[in-house]
């Protein structure tokens, strides 16, 4: 009886369940939340086209240089996968510049000049020098530490006496940005820095 012929309007009395529905999904609604979602999604998607645009700039002037990026894994077990792969492309690689990435997307970027605990060498100093140059040139801050506390993955090349330096993210105590801590997310990426980086490789590239 409190509805009237269609059966649509309520007059009073008992809800409707699809009314009771419809207030649940508002109560769980939260638009702060959808709103840093999105922003994540677009930093996200904005991060990955500045890295796919820097990457396509490369263009025509390094079809000279044949370029490998390779993405190593086990880096926790005393860095095998770097291991494994100079083990398998030992004879491809020699001569190589070896460049590794480690957290470049936070902290202060730093150009690792002497690495691992047990150091026989340092890191290559023409590569070094001329990685210097270039952050000058390009006005891209690069500091330049000792990091004999701790190994990369790039320090069994150094070892090898392979010319090799790693540009990795130092945190203000001295540890790889943001590695291992609950801070590790996407949204702390710098992208911008990652950015900096591509183009200081890249011109580091074009100049060897």
């Amino acid at each position: 009886d409190n509805f009237d012929d269609d059966s649509t309007t309520w007059k009073g009395g008992a809800s409707l369940r699809s009314d009771l529905r419809d207030d649940a999904l508002d109560e769980s609604y939260d638009p702060d939340v959808e709103q840093v979602d999105d922003e994540a999604a677009r930093a996200d998607a904005e991060m990955q086209e500045e890295l796919r645009e820097a990457i396509l700039r490369m263009g025509d002037e390094l079809a000279a240089h044949e370029i490998w990026f390779v993405a190593l894994g086990a880096s926790a077990l005393d860095h095998a996968g770097m291991r494994e792969f100079l083990e398998e492309f030992r004879t491809k690689v020699r001569g190589s510049f070896v460049i590794n990435l480690d957290c470049v997307g936070a902290g202060n970027l730093t150009m690792i000049t002497r690495e691992g605990p047990h150091a026989k060498r340092r890191s290559d100093r023409r590569l070094g020098r001329l990685l210097t140059r270039v952050a000058d040139d390009l006005h891209i801050s690069l500091d330049h530490i000792d990091y004999v506390w701790d190994d990369t993955d790039a320090t069994a090349a150094v070892n090898k006496a392979m010319r090799t330096t790693t540009i990795m993210g130092i945190s203000n105590d001295y540890l790889p940005a943001l590695s291992h801590t609950p801070d590790d997310i996407p949204e702390n990426v710098e992208a911008s820095q990652v950015v900096d980086v591509t183009h200081l490789v890249t011109e580091l590239i074009r100049r060897s």
